[in-house]
């Protein structure tokens, strides 16, 4: 009987320890991905673009992780201002549309327009129908691109984040 019970004890130890590690590994992940970014103000906005300007940048390269409903992963390379490549899960954009997306002037254009709708629909001109978003960005300390970036349309499980995993400004 008691060496029963010293295996009981010592399973449900174990168990216990598992559940506890179990438990541990999701509240990281979900601290993480929650984490708050600090809202976008156009005033962030303008100065982050200034610093872009001000660095003058004309070749880089950069990789960008999505998530939301159109996960992916983008890399762009730019030359004299100029997208050379860009991918997408490691296959070729090809469309000029969709080119310049992920540079970072396009980013930038992507941050404007949210947030010039998100300003729309908070005046007196939006209907009923119009998405109240939540937008949240990260700046480059030292070049101002959006290193990481939350767009989230309130009342509905539409949230749409990237974060710059890989930057390398060239001569």
């Amino acid at each position: 009987m008691k060496r029963l019970t010293r295996r009981m004890t010592h399973w449900l130890a174990a168990a216990g320890g598992a559940w506890l590690a179990i438990l541990t590994v999701i509240g990281v992940v979900i601290s993480w991905r929650s984490q708050p970014l600090p809202p976008l103000t156009a005033d962030r906005l303008d100065s982050a673009w200034a610093r872009w300007q001000a660095n003058d940048l004309a070749n880089y390269n950069i990789q960008v992780e999505v998530s939301g409903p159109q996960a992916a992963t983008y890399r762009v390379e730019i030359r004299d201002r100029q997208v050379v490549l860009a991918s997408r899960n490691g296959y070729p954009l090809k469309t000029q549309r969709t080119l310049g997306t992920w540079s970072v002037p396009g980013m930038f254009d992507t941050v404007e327009v949210d947030l010039d709708r998100r300003d729309a629909g908070a005046a007196s001109s939006a209907t009923q129908t119009s998405p109240t978003l939540r937008l949240c960005c990260v700046f480059d300390q030292q070049y101002g691109f959006p290193s990481q970036y939350r767009r989230n349309e309130l009342g509905t499980q539409m949230q749409v984040d990237w974060k710059v995993t890989e930057f390398n400004a060239l001569p």
